[in-house]
């Protein structure tokens, strides 16, 4: 009996329901598939990869939204990092930069301006979390 009709058999026995022992220990692909398709699923992120190949023009466009990007990064974190260390940042004023920011920026950047703001605002929440867990 070859190794092929062997397995074969144990099919034919665990499909009539009188599975053999050492068959039942064996993982099945079909469960460990859907087991895997269940943990991606309940992970969040998601991951879109794109390649891009501009020409000299569009390459001008993009580097001009990361540069304005970068630039509104920096304004924020200056204007709320002074704040920070003259007492005076507080949400109200957190919100008073960001609005004056936003209005300054969405001309160039437009939604991405927002979306800046709002990575801006989070990374300054977890810093503030961080020093309420140092305390």
């Amino acid at each position: 009996m070859g190794v092929g009709s062997r397995w074969a058999k144990v099919l034919v026995e665990c499909l009539a329901g009188e599975c053999p022992r050492r068959a039942r220990q064996r993982p099945r692909p079909l469960e460990a598939f859907r087991e895997l398709i269940k943990r991606r699923k309940r992970s969040i992120k998601r991951i879109v990869r794109l390649r891009l190949f501009p020409n000299r023009y569009e390459d001008k466009v993009l580097f001009d939204i990361g540069l304005a990007c970068a630039r509104l990064w920096n304004e924020l974190n200056y204007e709320k990092r002074q704040a920070f260390f003259n007492r005076e940042l507080t949400i109200m004023k957190r919100d008073e930069i960001n609005r004056r920011y936003y209005h300054k920026y969405k001309g160039v950047l437009g939604v991405n301006a927002g979306q800046v703001i709002n990575k801006n605002d989070g990374a300054w929440d977890a810093f503030f979390k961080q020093l309420d867990l140092r305390k």
